[in-house]
C-alpha cells in the first residue's frame, strides 16, 4: 500500500486548494454580470464597467460610488414593483437618488431592454422632466 509523508499531503492539499480558487475564478469570470470587467475602488475608475440596472443584483449595484446597500436595495425593489428602468434617469424616482448621483455614475451603467439587450437611450423629455 502506498503511504504519503506529513509534507506530501500538506502538498496535495495546497495544490487541491489552488485549483479550486482557480476554477470558482474561471466560473465567475465567465458568468460575470456585466459584458465589460466591473472594477470600482473607492468610487475611481479603474477600468471601463457597464451593469445592467434593469439585470443587476443590489449587491453588484452596491458598488458603485454614491450607492451603498442600502440605495441598491431601493433600486432592486423599485424595479421589482415598477418593472424595468426605460433609462438610467429614471434611478431619479428611486428614494434617495437624484439627477447629481446619476451624473457621476451614469458612466458605469446601462439599461438595458429586457427582451432585446439593446441598451435604452435616455429621451429629452425623461432627463429633462426629473
Amino acid at each position: 500500500m502506498w503511504t504519503m509523508s506529513r509534507a506530501e499531503m500538506i502538498l496535495v492539499c495546497v495544490l487541491s486548494l489552488c485549483l479550486a480558487i482557480a476554477g470558482v475564478l474561471s466560473i465567475a469570470h465567465r458568468q460575470h454580470w456585466g459584458k465589460e470587467r466591473v472594477c470600482v475602488i473607492r468610487g475611481r475608475q479603474t477600468q471601463a464597467i457597464s451593469i445592467d440596472i434593469n439585470t443587476a443584483h443590489w449587491w453588484q449595484l452596491a458598488w458603485l460610488p454614491r450607492i451603498a446597500e442600502v440605495k441598491a436595495r431601493r433600486i432592486v425593489e423599485y424595479r421589482n414593483e415598477h418593472g424595468p428602468f426605460r433609462d438610467i434617469y429614471e434611478l431619479t424616482r428611486v428614494n434617495g437618488i437624484g439627477h447629481g448621483i446619476v451624473d457621476q455614475i451614469k458612466e458605469y451603467i446601462v439599461a438595458r431592454h429586457p427582451d432585446t439587450g439593446i441598451a435604452m437611450t435616455p429621451t429629452v423629455e425623461t432627463s429633462s422632466s426629473r
